[in-house]
């Protein structure tokens, strides 16, 4: 396998500032360094990238269960406004850079701001990592002491654009094809959702096994693919379901969801 491009990472990240800041900040961080230019493009250089708040919120989200979280837009300008000046004291020398510097500065542009990563020439060059006695080749193998880190590869991204939940593509099974869901795509949350609010009321019953996970993560996908209804409200009619003292007792599958979806809209959705 090859990858297009990758980041570097210090070892001595463990030892920094933002090592001991609460972890939305190493995110953010990884997530610019991520997004930087790794060669001049158009009129960004290499270390820049254009971006803006609600594009930093939405790349550094996360997942609670099926509930879709992201930083607060105040998180994200108290952070970015930390890494401009994380030691309290403004850039100054051209010596070699050390870990007490500006990590960013920033420039507004239409629609956005142009981060610029501090130093990142010199932080993304091998050549100004010690190797420790390892030489090249071992640590092409995998044994560098430097934390190099592969960067998501673009093509896996792009081939997933139009694909919510990052779903394997089909698998031939015999005759029929079946899609296999990842434990972190939308589907199998609300299957594994409802399996655990099952089995929270009825600690004796048997919980789902792996093959009826997957059926039921199918009836959420296909609520949300082909009956047009949002993943943030199925997985809101999914709760009110495992609430309600009726729906509850009834909804005890996906594909039971799935076939009352209209009636649970019906009487949550104005609740919503």
């Amino acid at each position: 396998m090859t990858i297009d491009t990758c980041i570097l990472i210090s070892r001595k990240l463990v030892d920094s500032e933002i090592w001991n800041k609460p972890p939305l900040y190493l995110k953010v961080w990884i997530y610019l360094l991520v997004k930087a230019q790794h060669s001049d493009y158009k009129k960004l250089k290499k270390g820049q990238l254009y971006t803006s708040i609600p594009e930093i919120q939405d790349g550094c989200s996360w997942y609670s269960g099926y509930r879709k979280e992201a930083p607060t837009k105040d998180q994200v300008f108290q952070i970015l406004d930390w890494l401009r000046n994380p030691y309290g004291h403004p850039h100054g020398s051209n010596d070699t850079p050390t870990m007490g510097e500006t990590m960013i500065a920033t420039t507004r542009a239409t629609h956005g701001i142009i981060v610029t990563i501090t130093n990142y020439c010199f932080y993304q060059d091998i050549k100004n990592y010690g190797s420790n006695g390892v030489s090249n080749n071992e640590s092409n193998n995998g044994n560098d002491t430097d934390g190099m880190r592969e960067q998501r590869q673009p093509d896996n991204i792009n081939k997933n654009d139009k694909n919510d939940n990052n779903i394997p593509p089909i698998i031939p099974q015999g005759d029929e094809h079946t899609k296999l869901f990842e434990k972190t795509s939308n589907p199998y949350r609300c299957a594994s959702f409802l399996d655990n609010a099952i089995s929270e009321r009825l600690p004796e019953r048997k919980r789902a096994i792996e093959q009826q996970l997957q059926k039921w993560a199918d009836a959420f996908d296909k609520a949300k693919r082909i009956d047009g209804y949002s993943w943030e409200l199925i997985g809101y009619l999914l709760e009110k379901s495992q609430e309600d003292d009726f729906w509850q007792k009834n909804i005890l599958s996906g594909a039971t969801f799935r076939k009352q979806i209209e009636k649970l809209y019906a009487k949550f959705g104005d609740e919503k």
